[in-house]
């Protein structure tokens, strides 16, 4: 097969028209070279094409770490279906599994414990990491015309770009849109604050209502569920996604927040009877390397309180 195979497969990728299994090696290629994808011409260097071939195979079939919920074989199915010759690469696919760039999917929902961190790979290669007590799901029909999520919890979203396609997180009384960017969604249930923090790209928040904010990189909005006011800020964008590496910066936090991280963290539940404990604000940073006990003496020297423990998980501040 020559060079103009390869320029359809590619052609067939930006008109939405591809496969799964074309659409991943497009996908997986693509993560390796800074293509003008409207410029073939170097299709016609040998040279070239000899270095994508290697590069393609590597791609394909290098192991991932990532949860592949959508079909596990893939990589393999989409590496057997690849035929390299000295100087072109040829592609066969059964023409009967010929079907939408993004397959039509039923919900799909993963869920987090205590200190379990997810990585999640889905069907248009949007990469998510799933922060422990929390859950996401995939709604149905998942690329038709739109990418829809909800969201329980916190996850850092790395989406993968598709103008046609928005991509939506509901998360409780929030929608966040975006087309192709990265981003932080703080959202826990029994939290009366829903943050929502950019890294790359434009966010659009908006509420059932109106619209609250957006976000360019390094801000933030800070949406209250009972009162329904939003606060625009600017973030540190590493900062904002350190709770993947297992340590969470809380600066200005209130005691829900607090004990929201300790439990996701250490596996404690914290809570207090003491309104001056309840209406503190807090600055320190929670590192799972650390002993639980350890930030608690400090958590406590700090607001000049003590602690005891109640049941197996349970601490007190007094």
């Amino acid at each position: 097969m020559n060079s103009s195979t390869l320029k359809k497969l590619i052609r067939k990728y930006y008109n939405n028209r591809a496969s799964a299994a074309e659409r991943y090696i497009i996908d997986r290629w693509y993560q390796s070279f800074d293509l003008d994808k409207d410029n073939f011409s170097w299709l016609e260097d040998r040279n070239r094409l000899s270095e994508i071939e290697n590069r393609i195979i590597e791609n394909v079939i290098r192991p991932q770490k990532t949860i592949y919920w959508y079909n596990s074989p893939l990589a393999k199915i989409a590496a057997s279906m690849l035929i390299i010759s000295s100087a072109v690469i040829a592609v066969h696919f059964n023409q009967s599994s010929q079907q939408s760039a993004i397959p039509v999917i039923a919900a799909k929902t993963f869920s987090t414990g205590i200190g379990e961190i997810k990585q999640i790979l889905l069907t248009d290669s949007t990469e998510v990491t799933l922060n422990a007590n929390s859950t996401l799901t995939v709604l149905p029909n998942y690329g038709q015309k739109q990418r829809l999520l909800k969201l329980v919890g916190e996850a850092y979203f790395s989406v993968h770009k598709d103008i046609v396609r928005p991509f939506i997180v509901h998360a409780s009384d929030l929608d966040v849109k975006v087309l192709g960017t990265s981003f932080n969604v703080h959202a826990y249930g029994n939290l009366k604050n829903i943050k929502v923090a950019v890294n790359t790209g434009k966010v659009w928040v908006s509420d059932k209502s109106k619209s609250i904010a957006i976000l360019l990189p390094g801000q933030q909005v800070v949406y209250n569920k009972y009162t329904h006011g939003a606060e625009k800020s600017a973030i540190d964008t590493e900062t904002n996604r350190l709770w993947i590496t297992g340590a969470v910066v809380l600066n200005g936090a209130g005691f829900d927040e607090l004990a929201q991280n300790f439990l996701n963290i250490y596996g404690k539940k914290i809570r207090s009877d003491n309104p001056a404990v309840l209406k503190n604000e807090y600055n320190l940073t929670l590192r799972s390397a650390r002993n639980y006990e350890d930030v608690l003496e400090q958590l406590c020297i700090m607001i000049n309180k003590k602690y005891r423990k109640e049941g197996k998980d349970g601490i007190v501040i007094y």
